[in-house]
């Protein structure tokens, strides 16, 4: 399962962000096999991504510390108390 198979609309009953400045419909959540690749566009800021294909714990949760127009997905430190 690539990103973007589970619809955040259909699937989750989320809504994807409306970025008014823009004129777009950026995605707030999305889960997949692979982690979008730095510079892609259209995932909204602080976007989740759950990684299906994670075999360790701090690997499956990444929040797009990027921008609309380039992404800059991090995973998130679940290790820490």
């Amino acid at each position: 399962m690539a990103h973007g198979v589970l619809s955040p609309t259909r699937s989750m009953n989320l809504r994807p962000l409306n970025a008014a400045r823009v004129g777009t419909t950026l995605v707030a959540f999305d889960a997949g096999d692979t982690v979008p690749v730095d510079a892609t566009s259209g995932f909204a800021p602080s976007c989740l991504f759950l990684d299906t294909n994670a075999t360790t714990v701090d690997a499956r949760i990444y929040i797009n510390g990027g921008t609309a127009a380039s992404c800059n997905f991090d995973a998130l430190d679940l290790t820490k108390a």
